[in-house]
Order: C-alpha cells, then sequence, then structure tokens
C-alpha cells in the first residue's frame, strides 16, 4: 500500500501519493527554475499553483482516496512547462467565461465583461442596463446581480478564462492580453455620472484592500460592542421575563437558563476567535451540538406561544354614575414601586350630548386566546378596580392578573363619556387627541394639584384665570387641525409642519384657495407654535373667516369653532373665579 502525504497547494490540502508527490515536487522546482530571472516570477509561480489546485480540486480527492501518479502526470501534462521542455502542450480553447473587466470598466466591469463573453458591443448593454432602471429599478437590480456573481480578471488564470482560453504554465507565463475597446474614453464622458460613481466605489475598494486589516479591527469592535449592549438588553430581559405571568414559573426560569446557556457560548467562541491569539479556552464540539436543546426548547415555546394567542376577544362593561351640582371629580391611583405585575390601564374621555346628568364609564377587557373557552378564562383573570364617592370616580392606573393565571396578551382600556356643561375636576392633564375623526381626550401627565376643566359641545376646556383670556394648547391643537383640513391638501399632519412656511411655499395649499393666499397667509400666521392667541385675535380671526366663507361656504366648520371658542371664554370670564 503506498504511503499518502499532505500537501497545501494555494491555501488547499490536498493528499498524494508519495510516487506523485516526489513527482510534483521535481515539477514545482524546475518552474521555479525556468522563473528564476522573470521580473515577475513569484507572481506567475501564484497563477500556476491556482490553476493547479483548480484540476486538482477537480478530481473529487479525499484522504482515503489520495491523487494517483497517474492522474498526477496527466495533470502535469495539461499545464506543462513555460519553456516545454519535454512535449508540446497542446493548448485548447474553451468557451469563454464572464468576469469584471476593470480594463474597460466605468462601474464595475459588468458591461465590458457581457460584451466580451456575448460579442455584443458594450455600450449597447449600457444603454440597455439605464433603459431597464426605468422600469421599476429592474436594471440596477441586474447589474447589481451581475456584480456580485462575476469574478474580476485581476489574475493571469482569469483573463485567459474570459478569453476562451486554457491557462498553461507558457500561456500564464505570458499573460492575456487586454484589448482596450474603441471609444472607451468617449463612452466614460457620455456616461460621466456612472464613470464618477465607478471611480468612487474604486478608491473606496482599494483603500478597503490596502487598509483591510483596519477595517476589519473597527467592524470587529463595533460587532463586540453591539453584542454587549445586546447581552445587557438580554439580561434585563431575562429578569422581566420571569417576574411576568407567560408560563409555569419552572418553565420561565428553564427558558431562562437556556437563553444564558447560548449567551455565554456565544460570546465565548466570539471572544475565543477574534481575541485570543492563543485560545486558552477550548470549546468542546459536545458544548456545541448541546446547543440544539436550548435551541429546540426556546422554538417550541415560541411556536406554543403564537398559537395560543391566535383569537382575540374583547367584553365592555358600562356603568352611569348620576353628576350632582353640575360637578364631577376625576382622580387616579399609582401602582405600587414594588409591584412588578402591573400593567398599564388605557384612558380616553370626551363629551356625549346624549348624556343629561350622568357620567358614562364603559372598561373593555380584551385578551387573545385559543378558542372561546380560552379567552373567556384570559378575560376572567384580569383584576381591576375602581370606584365612586361623592361625585368622585377614583379609577387604577394599572390593573393585575389573577394568581395562578398566564399572561395572553390581556389589556385594558377605558372610556368616560361627560355630559355638557359641567366642571370637571381632575388630578391629571388632558391632552386632545387627534387621530380619529372623533375629539377625545387622553390623560397626559399627573399634577400634584387638581386641574378644572368645563365641558362644552364636543369639547373640554381647560378653566383658569389665565386660560379665560387665551386659548389653552389643547384649543390650538383642535384650531389647527381643522385649519389645515379647510385650506391644504393631505389633512392636518403634514401641515403641522409646514406652518412657518407661508402658503405658497408650503405647495400643500389647496388650489380653491391661490387667489385668497394673502387672506390664508394671515390666519396662519395666528396659529405658529409659541404665539399666544388671545381673545383679541381669535375676534380678528373671525373677521377673517367671515371674509372668506362668503365665498367658500365649507369654511363654516372652522367658524364654529372660533365662536365656540369666543363663547367659552366669555362664559367663563363672566363666572366666577375657578375653584383652585
Amino acid at each position: 500500500m503506498n504511503k499518502v502525504i499532505s500537501i497545501e497547494i494555494a491555501k488547499q490540502v490536498f493528499w498524494i501519493e508519495e510516487q506523485g508527490f516526489a513527482m510534483l515536487q521535481t515539477y514545482l522546482e524546475k518552474l521555479k527554475l525556468q522563473l528564476a530571472d522573470e521580473e515577475c516570477g513569484d507572481e506567475i509561480f501564484v497563477d500556476i499553483e491556482l490553476r493547479l489546485a483548480e484540476l486538482l480540486f477537480e478530481l473529487d480527492v479525499r484522504k482515503d482516496r489520495a491523487i494517483t501518479l497517474v492522474q498526477l502526470t496527466a495533470i502535469i501534462k495539461q499545464i506543462g512547462f513555460i519553456d516545454s521542455e519535454d512535449e508540446e502542450v497542446e493548448e485548447v480553447n474553451t468557451t469563454a467565461k464572464v468576469y469584471l473587466d476593470k480594463q474597460n470598466n466605468i462601474v464595475a466591469g459588468v458591461c465590458a465583461g457581457l460584451s466580451m463573453r456575448l460579442g455584443i458591443p458594450d455600450f449597447i448593454l449600457r444603454l440597455s442596463f439605464i433603459g431597464l432602471s426605468f422600469a421599476f429599478g429592474l436594471g440596477v437590480l441586474l447589474y447589481l446581480i451581475f456584480w456580485l456573481s462575476f469574478d474580476k480578471n485581476n489574475t493571469r488564470n482569469n483573463a485567459l478564462a474570459a478569453q476562451g482560453k486554457t491557462a498553461t504554465a507558457k500561456r500564464i507565463a505570458a499573460g492575456a492580453e487586454v484589448t482596450i475597446r474603441p471609444f472607451l474614453k468617449f463612452q466614460r464622458i457620455i456616461f460621466l455620472p456612472f464613470t464618477l460613481l465607478g471611480a468612487l466605489i474604486n478608491v473606496i475598494s482599494n483603500s478597503f484592500i490596502f487598509q483591510r486589516g483596519i477595517y476589519i479591527f473597527l467592524v470587529k469592535n463595533i460587532v463586540l460592542l453591539l453584542s454587549i449592549i445586546l447581552l445587557i438588553t438580554m439580561s434585563v430581559g431575562i429578569v422581566e421575563f420571569n417576574e411576568d405571568q407567560i408560563y409555569p414559573w419552572w418553565l420561565q426560569w428553564l427558558l431562562s437558563a437556556a437563553t444564558v446557556y447560548l449567551m455565554v457560548l456565544l460570546s465565548v467562541i466570539f471572544i475565543r476567535e477574534h481575541y485570543l491569539s492563543t485560545p486558552y479556552i477550548k470549546v468542546s464540539k459536545a458544548l456545541k451540538r448541546a446547543a440544539i436543546i436550548p435551541v429546540v426548547l426556546i422554538s417550541g415555546s415560541l411556536v406554543f406561544l403564537i398559537s395560543e394567542m391566535t383569537d382575540e376577544k374583547s367584553t365592555s362593561v358600562t356603568t352611569n354614575y348620576l353628576v350632582n351640582d353640575k360637578t364631577f371629580m376625576l382622580s387616579f391611583n399609582e401602582a405600587e414601586s414594588t409591584n412588578s405585575l402591573a400593567r398599564k390601564v388605557k384612558f380616553h374621555l370626551k363629551t356625549t350630548p346624549a348624556l343629561s346628568n350622568s357620567v358614562k364609564v364603559s372598561v373593555t377587557y380584551a385578551s387573545n386566546g385559543r378558542g372561546e373557552l380560552a379567552l373567556d378564562n384570559n378575560i376572567q383573570a384580569i383584576d381591576y378596580q375602581y370606584s365612586l364617592n361623592d361625585n368622585r370616580l377614583v379609577m387604577n392606573r394599572y390593573f393585575e392578573l389573577l394568581p395562578n393565571t398566564y399572561n395572553r396578551g390581556q389589556h385594558v382600556s377605558v372610556l368616560i363619556e361627560l355630559p355638557q356643561n359641567i366642571t370637571l375636576i381632575s388630578s391629571d392633564k388632558l391632552r386632545v387627541n387627534l387621530q380619529g375623526n372623533e375629539v377625545e381626550y387622553e390623560l397626559f401627565d399627573s399634577s400634584n394639584s387638581k386641574l378644572v376643566y368645563v365641558t362644552a359641545a364636543q369639547y373640554i376646556h381647560e378653566k383658569n384665570e389665565i386660560n379665560q383670556q387665551r386659548i389653552t394648547v389643547n384649543e390650538r391643537s383642535v384650531l389647527t387641525k381643522k385649519f389645515c383640513q379647510q385650506f391644504y391638501v393631505h389633512g392636518h399632519r403634514r401641515c403641522f409642519l409646514n406652518l412657518p412656511k407661508t402658503a405658497i411655499e408650503s405647495s400643500k395649499l389647496k388650489q380653491e384657495f391661490i387667489d385668497e393666499a394673502k387672506e390664508v397667509d394671515e390666519i396662519r400666521l395666528y396659529l405658529v407654535q409659541n404665539k399666544v392667541i388671545a381673545r383679541a385675535e381669535l375676534t380678528q380671526l373671525n373677521h377673517l373667516i367671515t371674509f372668506l366663507i362668503k365665498k367658500y361656504p365649507n369654511l363654516a366648520e372652522l367658524q364654529t369653532y372660533i365662536q365656540h371658542l369666543l363663547s367659552v371664554k366669555n362664559s367663563l370670564i363672566a363666572e366666577k373665579p375657578a375653584p383652585s
């Protein structure tokens, strides 16, 4: 039985029989002697080695099936010598392969490489890619695909393959002559933007090649920093996960342990591979294979959780409370700081004309689950409390889940509907919500002092001595929304961003108001942020709208709201001072 020897050629390991190994050594030594006086001898020898490794790789060699002397003799005969000492090597041509042609490139050399392979003028190919780019970017997409798929013809072997020539030692030493295309400079002028893009790409790629170590160092440390941030985030998440009621406590701890195992294993592997020149920490294959267990466990738990939350259901409970003396008080209890199981409740307030002397409180309980029975049980697991005493509604800002129940996306929302013309005393500031069609208010911030509001029409107005003479933030928001909806296209969202610009500059003014752009700008100036709108300015706004409404009756909604604000401010001034 012949002895097998391993040898590395072009950074690839091959197994060769002992006789073949001796023949290969002799062959390579002769090549080195022939290249001794060549100026690019080392470069040529490396390319010949690459060709040799390519042919050896095609033999599908492995340790139990080494390269024989006969096989190696045939390969050496195919490559030959530079000076062809023994016999003339048959130099046959093959089908040309497509490579990126860097000598005739404009951007990356895709069109030049395709031109050499297909025989189509590169100018036609470039025009085709530009034309296809207007078809939903198809040309750009195809160009990127070819760019990433084709190899560069930056070696002698690739240059020969691009011309359809077999790479022999003599041809590799001679080099493949690359023909510069006619009118290349003219094309680079015509496609100047793409020429500049190609030059920029070449500068960046060359910078990366020559300073690759620095870039790799930066990327490696950025990845390390992001990994540390991710580990800290996941550690906090594990703590919060164990405080939640998603799975039984023992399963939650088991999943946490599985996550910690994966985190530690990946961290050790990353540090060992990229930061230790001499790896002192050995990660056994058994530990790596064991990682499949936590991966399966975590994946299975996620699949189970998703399957348990396929359906959704909500139930509302509505209660009416009588209001005495036209005054209603609203306050909220905070969750205890040590209560990690508390979940926030969403609150909304609005006025309802149908209500006379009562407040309507609708509590909606919602949950996910699988099947009607599971949905009902999940909703019944919600524990939420509130109370009413002497016209004072006390609500909890949070809800909890009953013991021995599980978190399945339960949430609670409360809608408080107020009657017209009552005084609301709240422990929290209210902020108008402009997202829907109806005017609703939500809790904005808790306050140390009681805040007083009055209800009128479909709005809730803040009541104090300062705001009796000017409009509040909520009133300004509603007024701005109505202004934008009346005068600007795309509603109020983009209009808020364009208010600092004049009506013509913003290019969002409706076409029908172009002739009245000056009057629209006068109204707009009142609504610019940080500008106080007092009663006098409201009166002037009303006059401006009255002038425009003769020509545009659809502005009635905006005028109605301005007149409503004037009425509210006048009534607040006529009343006694607001309670503190």
